[in-house]
């Protein structure tokens, strides 16, 4: 197209990228449309890609780069889609602790305990905080408070959206926080190497729990977690919903809208009868042809 630069492309030029692709998309899978979700989600990768190259010193493009650039309308997701809830948490959790070890020796039969243990503290704690995976993984000992959790920068790391914050907690939610660091810093793994707690390690377990407890649709994910803490908070009496977004740490209040969900069991919605139905219930009116027979 003509590009060499990020910060020459122009709203012309993505016009040309996404009819481009979309034909391509659709040779690849048989006339499948390419939606506008999966296009934005290019776009908002390169926009981060711009945020690093403007950071660097000298910048290595234009600090206005991809301004005008417009994400493409998508159809609106579920606004309320359904969610793991805390008792398919708490039954997941119980299965967590109970993973079975792969090796019949009592070594490996005592890490997978620990292991076991340590991750199921996790999803726990992840559920109970709303904490992001990252955010976990880098939770401290001094972030942790007799009845509060904080999400605080330190060292270079910093939270998603730069968003400190203050999560309150029983005590024992605390303690389980406490439990869940010490592990996490020093777990091994059975291949006696220092254990690395990455997305798929994690949600493998996840899956494999969510499997032998025999729960209903497809294993949830770790941000599940988030959705049920904001879910759950949002039904609390006196919680706004910028609570809400405050504890989560969302940069806009529709971020959060959209972590709201149900549970397989919240109750049937009612369906809303005005009597019209039952008005106009009578026999349909006889047919008068347009011409007379012959």
């Amino acid at each position: 197209m003509g590009v060499a630069r990020i910060d020459q492309v122009t709203a012309a030029t993505l016009s040309t990228y996404v009819e481009a692709r979309r034909r391509a998309w659709a040779e690849e899978h048989k006339g499948a449309r390419l939606t506008d979700a999966a296009v934005n989600r290019t776009i908002q990768i390169v926009r981060a890609m711009a945020r690093w190259a403007v950071k660097r010193e000298p910048p290595l493009c234009d600090p206005g780069a991809l301004h005008a650039w417009k994400n493409l309308a998508e159809i609106a997701r579920n606004r309320d889609p359904l969610i793991p809830s805390p008792a398919e948490w708490m039954t997941v959790v119980r299965e967590l602790e109970r993973e079975p070890s792969p090796r019949p020796n009592a070594r490996a039969v005592a890490r997978t305990r620990a292991n076991a243990r340590g991750l199921a503290c996790f999803v726990a704690l992840a559920v109970q905080t709303g904490l992001r995976f990252d955010e976990l993984r880098h939770l401290r000992a001094a972030d942790v408070g007799a009845d509060v959790v904080r999400v605080q920068a330190y060292d270079g790391w910093t939270p998603k959206d730069r968003e400190e914050r203050d999560v309150p907690v029983p005590a024992s939610v605390a303690e389980l926080a406490r439990e869940m660091i010490l592990w996490r810093d020093q777990a091994v793994g059975l291949n006696s190497k220092r254990l690395v707690l990455g997305d798929h390690w994690v949600l493998d377990r996840v899956a494999e729990a969510w499997a032998r407890a025999e729960l209903p649709g497809d294993p949830p994910g770790m941000h599940d977690c988030r959705r049920t803490f904001a879910t759950e908070m949002s039904r609390t009496p006196g919680v706004s919903i910028r609570d809400v977004q405050r504890l989560l740490g969302h940069a806009d209040l529709k971020t959060t809208e959209r972590y709201l969900g149900r549970y397989r069991t919240d109750a049937a919605r009612p369906a809303l009868d005005l009597g019209f139905a039952a008005m106009l219930h009578r026999p349909a009116a006889a047919v008068i042809p347009m011409r007379s027979p012959g």
